[in-house]
């Protein structure tokens, strides 16, 4: 009896938990399902006609959604990369620990407290080619000739890379202070058990170091991939997709074919073809996390 007492208090515990789980994620999750298989009226949004798999025919034939896909791509591996690789150095040297290096981890989790949307209007002051401090030191320096010469949201050459500037000086600190952390969470015996076999650092950075840091790097490059992917915020303060299309990924364009051409039924198709391209992200770097399985046999 009381065995049963105690299953129905943790039942009733997790019954509010449950119902928001349901309410903003089931049902809207149903919904857009729902809605890809049908067509709407573009006035009121009404659903009209079951349309089937139309509407999946429409978007996967669509040029703009590829060119979208193609540059959610570039986007991801543009500004991953760069984050990584420089959220690694950087860890590696404070792990190090030198003179100041606490204050200089507390400095980086600065921009981790801001919302992405306050980051895009920081970098759209900031790359602005009125009276942006970009333009301002690059002509200071002699390198242009015009503090407005650069349209850095403006011009398709550069617009990207402004776009990518922002997200990487966004997250960078992530991958510092998460990489830092799996750094100092190895434990130290392993580097005295190899300096006394005769390993050097080198051998023992990519033996010890790299390994241990594993499942933090595969948990850290997943979240920020598919936040990457899903980026929208700063993307649409600075440039809104634009100019012709050089940043618009796949958030952008479905907000766009949602909000501005109220084609609902392609909208809910692509934001389904979407989530299935996450989800498919997100199972090959969990794999990566799971034991290997030969290791049971």
């Amino acid at each position: 009896m009381g065995h049963f007492k105690r299953e129905r208090k943790k039942a009733q515990l997790m019954l509010p938990a449950l119902l928001m789980f349901a309410v903003f994620y089931v049902y809207p999750l149903g919904k857009l399902l729902a809605d890809s298989f049908y067509s709407f009226n573009i006035f009121d949004l009404t659903r009209e006609n079951f349309a089937g798999l139309e509407n999946y025919r429409k978007v996967l034939s669509d040029s703009s959604f590829y060119k979208a896909a193609w540059n959610t791509i570039r986007y991801i591996l543009c500004t991953i990369s760069v984050e990584f690789i420089i959220g690694f150095f950087v860890a590696l040297t404070l792990n190090r620990g030198f003179c100041g290096s606490g204050i200089i981890r507390t400095l980086f989790l600065v921009p981790l407290m801001l919302a992405p949307i306050v980051s895009g209007l920081i970098w759209k002051f900031m790359l602005s080619s009125q009276f942006g401090i970009f333009n301002h030191i690059l002509y200071k320096l002699g390198a242009i000739s015009s503090p407005e010469q650069i349209l850095w949201l403006s011009d398709e050459k550069f617009a990207f890379y402004a776009c990518c500037l922002s997200h990487i000086w966004l997250v960078t600190p992530f991958f510092i202070i998460t990489l830092l952390a799996g750094l100092k969470g190895i434990d130290q015996t392993l580097y005295e058990a190899a300096r006394i076999d005769g390993a050097g650092s080198r051998q023992s950075f990519f033996a010890i170091t790299i390994p241990e840091l594993k499942p933090v790097i595969t948990v850290a490059l997943l979240l920020k991939i598919l936040d990457a992917a899903r980026s929208f915020d700063a993307i649409w303060v600075l440039t809104e997709g634009g100019p012709a299309s050089a940043t618009e990924t796949l958030s952008v364009y479905l907000y766009k074919t949602h909000m501005r051409f109220h084609k609902t039924g392609d909208a809910s198709a692509m934001a389904v073809l979407f989530i299935v391209i996450l989800l498919g992200i997100a199972a090959c770097f969990t794999r990566q996390l799971m034991p290997d399985e030969e290791g049971f046999h």
